[in-house]
């Protein structure tokens, strides 16, 4: 899955970007404590490395993402 197919789900999710560092940018979750802080890659044509990291830190949010 490329990363733009990721950022795509993690827009529907509720996620909005957060901080923007070189090589990946932290999304924030919808929760009011934004407990599920997310890192996804910044480079859109690259096959997504942070995809396992990424589920396991989704929390609750993990099976909105696989819908």
């Amino acid at each position: 899955m490329k990363i733009s197919e990721i950022v795509k789900k993690v827009k529907k999710i509720g996620y909005l970007p957060g901080v923007k560092k070189r090589h990946a940018t932290i999304w924030n979750c919808p929760c009011p404590d934004m407990a599920h802080p997310i890192g996804i890659g910044n480079h859109w044509n690259e096959e997504c490395r942070y995809l396992n990291s990424i589920l396991h830190d989704l929390g609750p949010h993990k099976k909105i993402f696989k819908n």
